[in-house]
Formats: structure tokens, C-alpha cells, sequence
């Protein structure tokens, strides 16, 4: 939560949530779903294939981010698609690599599926709304300091000995 410091100070209205069926999908039903396939799933089934963590992490958030390219065929012009295709797949490729490293760490799929499902009720970062944001001096620091602190302690908060994740009792980092 804490990179979405500044998103959250942006907008403190994030949470209020419609609860009609597809925001129910996107924030509930989809990251159970996705989580569960990609990361409790295809994540151990190539750990225990003899693939390494880093390998998995790198490599197998790309059948996730390929699994969103359904996109492509919505109604509307199709190179315009294209490109939202191509960014979804970047970006969901990104996500899919943290939550990867989230799994290993933790060895918990629960953690993954809270942080899918509070990453989709927050979307993309706005960062252009900054400039126009009534407090745009407090906003933008709370966008650096929410980065910040997300580097420097994603690898704190979930080190593997709070957790007790089997996959970093059999595979040392």
C-alpha cells in the first residue's frame, strides 16, 4: 500500500467502492482467480520442475501478462486496442513479477491476492493529475515517498524467515 501513498492522498475517496458485478469481478473474483492459477499453481509446478525462483519470477509473470491480451478484440478500433493491449501486457507482466516474488517470499498466496485486488481497486497512478491537484507540493512528495519506501522495504516486510515459506527453506536466494 504504501507505493499508492501518493494515489491515496490524491483521491481519499479510493475506497469508495460500487458493488455491482464487475467491479465485484475486478476486486474480488478476478485476482482470487488469477492468483490462484499463476502463482499457486504454474509457480510451484516450475519450482519443483527444477526452474529457479528468479527464473520464475522473471519469466512466468509473461503468461500472465499474455493471459489479459483477450483485449485486443473489444469493440472499438483495433489499433488503438493494439496499444492498450500492449501496455496492459507490460503492466500486468510488472505486477505478475512482484506478486511472483511476493509468493516465494511469503510462500503465501493470500498476500498475493490482497495486494492483486487492492492494485485493481486503485488502477494506474495518475501522475498527470499531480500539477492540477489543489495540493500538488504534499501529492507529488507522497508519490516519492510512497516509491522510497517501497524500495526500501518490500525486502523488510517480506522477509522469508516471518513467513516460513517452504520455497525458501529448499532454494537459498
Amino acid at each position: 500500500m504504501v507505493l499508492f501513498l501518493g494515489p491515496m492522498v490524491m483521491d481519499t475517496d479510493f475506497l469508495n467502492i460500487s458493488y455491482d458485478l464487475e467491479t465485484l469481478r475486478d476486486i474480488i473474483v478476478g485476482p482470487l482467480v488469477e492468483e490462484l492459477v499463476f502463482r499457486s499453481v504454474i509457480c510451484p509446478i516450475l519450482f519443483f520442475g527444477g526452474f529457479s525462483q528468479r527464473y520464475i519470477i522473471i519469466l512466468s509473470p509473461f503468461l500472465f501478462g499474455f493471459a489479459h491480451a483477450h483485449h485486443i478484440f473489444q469493440k472499438g478500433n483495433y489499433f488503438i486496442n493494439l496499444i492498450k493491449v500492449l501496455f496492459q501486457v507490460c503492466f500486468t507482466s510488472l505486477f505478475g513479477m512482484y506478486s511472483a516474488f511476493l509468493f516465494f517470499r511469503t510462500g503465501n498466496i493470500l498476500a498475493c491476492f490482497i495486494v492483486h485486488s487492492f492494485c485493481n481497486i486503485m488502477g494506474l497512478p495518475d501522475f498527470g493529475g499531480i500539477s492540477d491537484h489543489e495540493n500538488k507540493k504534499v501529492v507529488g512528495t507522497c508519490f516519492i515517498i510512497g516509491l522510497i519506501g517501497f524500495i526500501f522495504g518490500v525486502l523488510p516486510i517480506t522477509n522469508p524467515n516471518y513467513y516460513g515459506s517452504i520455497y525458501n527453506l529448499l532454494e537459498v536466494w
